[in-house]
């Protein structure tokens, strides 16, 4: 089965369930592959950050304690680790760390690819506009069913991924978008223009998905989806 007709048969099944309150979480299935994660459409995702301080082979990924070991790991190239803000728990990762060949991500998982976080960009931009006009197609997409890659401004989300809002860290140690932004890695390879890392991040106030570059002295988290 192919993406478009397995978004069209999500959505239906949506459609015909009863109503609920905002930020519903009827289009996730809970704890499908083990505790904290959840199927939407045909993806398995883990529901939390991933978390770890080791390479795959047990060696120690080099954890930077102040904005000056941040920045020194960056500028030299090399893997690094750190607290978000206000050591919150969520650990954040520079591209060094993700691209070392001592490997980062456990067996059966993997960093979500650009095209795999259309789908699911796909699918929740059109169940959260159908929501909005009551079910009905032509309101929905009054241009022949075309997406935009944005939410039109009068659209509240009630269909997101749940996120905690860790926002990243820049190159220079200081932090942005705590409390209003998600941002991950994805699989995606460095742009050839500018040595950018495709990421996928997730704002608070719309819960709207989109796809944005990082630098690889970032720190960014990691979201991992099922192989």
């Amino acid at each position: 089965m192919n993406h478009a007709m397995m978004i069209c048969g999500f959505v239906l099944i949506l459609l015909l369930s009863p109503g609920c309150e905002r930020e519903s979480n009827d289009h996730l299935v809970m704890n499908v592959a083990g505790k904290y994660t959840c199927a939407i459409g045909e993806q398995v995702w883990q529901t939390t950050m991933f978390n770890t301080h080791t390479f795959q082979n047990g060696d120690m990924i080099p954890q930077a304690q102040s904005n000056e070991e941040w920045a020194k790991a960056g500028r030299l190239k090399m893997p690094a680790w750190c607290y978000g803000h206000d050591n919150s728990g969520i650990v954040l990762y520079n591209w060094y760390a993700i691209s070392d060949p001592r490997g980062l991500i456990p067996t059966g998982w993997h960093l979500p690819s650009y095209a795999e976080i259309e789908y699911v960009k796909i699918l929740l931009y059109t169940l959260n506009h159908l929501d909005h006009a009551d079910n009905d197609i032509v309101k929905a997409y009054p241009d022949f069913g075309s997406v935009h890659s944005d939410y039109q401004k009068h659209i509240e989300a009630r269909y997101s991924l749940p996120f905690t809002y860790h926002g990243h860290r820049l190159g220079d140690g200081a932090y942005k978008g705590n409390n209003a932004i998600a941002v991950c890695w994805t699989s995606e390879e460095p742009e050839t223009a500018t040595g950018y890392i495709p990421v996928f991040a997730q704002r608070n106030d719309k819960k709207q998905i989109y796809t944005i570059a990082s630098h690889p002295s970032n720190g960014v988290a990691i979201r991992l989806i099922k192989d």
